[in-house]
This record gives C-alpha cells, structure tokens and sequence, in this order.
C-alpha cells in the first residue's frame, strides 16, 4: 500500500523519539500498532464480506440460469405430453358419448366375488407383566415374556 523502507520508518521513529520523549514513545508505538491492528482488521472483514456478496450473487445469478434452462426444458417435454393427454380426453368423450347409447352403460350392480377367509388371524396376547411380578422367578419369567 505505501511504499515504505527502512530509512522511512528509521526517520518516522526518530522524530517520534525527539518529539515524545524516550519515556512516552514506547507507548505512543504500542498504541500507533494497536490502531494499525485493528485498521488491517476491519478492513479485511469488509473486503471478506464484500468477496462473500460477490459469490453469492454469481450463485444466485446461476440459480436463476438453471432455473430458466430447466423451466424451458420441462416446456419441451411438457408440450407433446398436453397434445397427447388432450387427444385422449376428446377419444374418452367420444367413446363415453357412444357407450350412454348402448346397454353397457345401465346401472347394474357389482356383485362382490371376493372370497372370506377361511381361518381367522388369532391375535397374539401379551403376557401378564403383573402376575409375572408377583412370582418369586420374576425375572427369569420376565426375561421368557420378553423373549416370546
């Protein structure tokens, strides 16, 4: 940034040491880096920040640029498919139109041809977790229970 050699910062802490004195310029240095410090700070988090503003937009902008490719493609594809649904609607109006005609479209009822079961699923009962407590081989039944 500045172009600073060592004959510069030489004559920069001379004058300093003839106009603060030997016992004020140690700390006159100390607080000078100490301010230096936190200049270099927030000015690399402003420039962090601005980089990440940056990159998020170039990915929102290729957001944007896959979203239209996609919308465009799902347009292709979608096109034919509609012309097809549609010709098979106007093919199902059609043949509804001729079946009101016709003796299939009476209402009769459907008669159900589906068979019963002939053994009935047995449910399967938990055992007693109480009466299992009150045994002297409690946990031994208890551990069989669980198991089962």
């Amino acid at each position: 940034m500045f172009d600073i050699g060592f004959f510069e910062l030489l004559l920069i802490s001379i004058v300093g040491l003839l106009v603060f004195g030997p016992e004020q310029f140690l700390d006159a240095v100390r607080t000078t880096l100490h301010w230096v410090k936190k200049f270099r700070r927030s000015v690399d988090d402003v420039r962090l920040e601005v980089q990440r503003e940056l990159h998020n937009d170039e990915i929102l902008k290729q957001l944007k640029d896959s979203a239209s490719e996609l919308e465009h493609e799902i347009r292709d594809v979608a096109a034919p498919v509609t012309q097809k649904i549609s010709a098979l609607e106007q093919e199902v109006r059609a043949q509804s139109s001729m079946a009101t005609n016709t003796e299939i479209a009476e209402d009769k009822p459907v008669e159900s041809k589906v068979e019963q079961p002939l053994v009935k699923y047995q449910t399967r009962r938990r055992p007693n977790l109480r009466a299992i407590r009150c045994s002297p081989l409690w946990r031994i039944s208890l551990n069989y229970a669980i198991a089962c």
